[in-house]
């Protein structure tokens, strides 16, 4: 199975920790979003041009979401990560609804201020601070995000919370959150590798683009 990605955005790194995770192997290929050569591979094989894609036996599966379940349905032999009993589902589902909300509201803020280096959109932090705080609220009295153990929930929303440290979101202000990210960051392998590989990338993308040495 092909993997086209980019290592910045956390939802390429969900896939790579998942794979870790299930000892899948894939073939990776990573896509410069901003090399027209390295695009035009990416549209070529996904019209829609999401990454992370995946490529099974053919078949195009784009959006992280989509391939975490794909790829766990496949080779989740316990069942654990994505269970068949609909109503743990429809919260996981949920969540994963809910993590695609709060990543748009991180990408309409964090590209303008961070990547493109214009003015703070305040508005924007504000729909993306409610989504942290009301995940804060959600996580009061609950270990895990889904059920009583790690799911794909767990999986994805931590690489989104993971990335606002980048717009110096402290979450020592999320206690709940904080505590959660403890509980299942453990859970994942290799995640700090792919966040350390993709602060070092971001770092090296902002000091060609502006000099800067640091995030």
């Amino acid at each position: 199975m092909d993997l086209y990605y980019h290592i910045i955005p956390p939802p390429s790194r969900a896939v790579l920790v998942l794979s870790k995770k299930l000892n899948i192997t894939l073939n990776l290929i990573s896509i410069d979003t901003r090399d027209a050569n390295e695009m035009a591979i990416l549209t070529k094989v996904n019209p829609l041009q999401s990454l992370p894609t995946l490529i099974d036996d053919g078949q195009v599966i784009g959006e992280s979401h989509t391939v975490l379940i794909h790829l766990t349905s496949l080779f989740d032999k316990e069942g654990t990560l994505y269970p068949v009993d609909l109503k743990i589902r429809s919260v996981i589902n949920e969540l994963l609804f809910f993590d695609t909300n709060m990543y748009k509201c991180f990408v309409l803020f964090a590209m303008p201020t961070v990547i493109k280096r214009q003015d703070p959109n305040h508005d924007m932090l504000e729909k993306l601070l409610v989504c942290v705080k009301a995940l804060d609220n959600y996580l009061r009295e609950r270990v895990y995000a889904a059920g009583d153990h790690f799911t794909l929930a767990d999986l994805s929303l931590a690489h989104t919370i993971s990335s606002l440290d980048v717009i110096k979101v402290k979450l020592s202000d999320y206690p709940n959150v904080e505590r959660w990210m403890t509980k299942v960051l453990p859970e994942m392998p290799q995640f700090e590798e792919f966040q350390v590989r993709a602060e070092e990338a971001l770092s090296t993308f902002l000091a060609k683009q502006y000099g800067a040495k640091c995030i």
